[in-house]
């Protein structure tokens, strides 16, 4: 399926003055999905729309998750360095709390485990949903 760039937005799209505030509730411009008011709305946003890759069509929580998902799944020229060099990040986004590097996905799941005491049953593989838009 073709992925709509134009359900996509930027940090642009946040400002204040072009979000169309409304009591009651309303459907979403970029999707059409209902909300009931203008928090929904922007936590709708900011969890549909933000953060997504527009490969596969799904969606991250933070840029920085968004941003190794791409190089990690979409970039040719990782898997291929991942052969000579530790290329799979620590996913804590500040480096330096954390800069660790491993030569597999499951070796930095296991770190964000142990030392980052993420849940038992973490996966980076988990981390996101896809979002499938209706065409028109």
């Amino acid at each position: 399926m073709a992925h709509d760039s134009n359900l996509i937005i930027s940090e642009e799209d946040f400002s204040d003055e072009e979000i169309n505030y409304q009591e009651e509730g309303f459907n979403c411009e970029l999707c059409g999905q209902y909300v009931g008011n203008n928090f929904e709305y922007e936590h709708h946003l900011e969890t549909l729309h933000k953060h997504v890759c527009t490969e596969c069509s799904r969606v991250f929580p933070s840029a920085f998750l968004l941003s190794v998902h791409l190089e990690e799944k979409h970039d040719s020229f990782f898997s291929v360095m991942t052969l000579k060099k530790d290329c799979y990040q620590c996913l804590v986004e500040d480096k330096s709390i954390c800069n660790a590097k491993f030569r597999t996905s499951e070796e930095r799941d296991e770190h964000m485990r142990n030392v980052h005491l993420y849940k038992n049953d973490f996966s980076f593989e988990n981390i996101g949903f896809i979002v499938n838009y209706e065409e028109d």
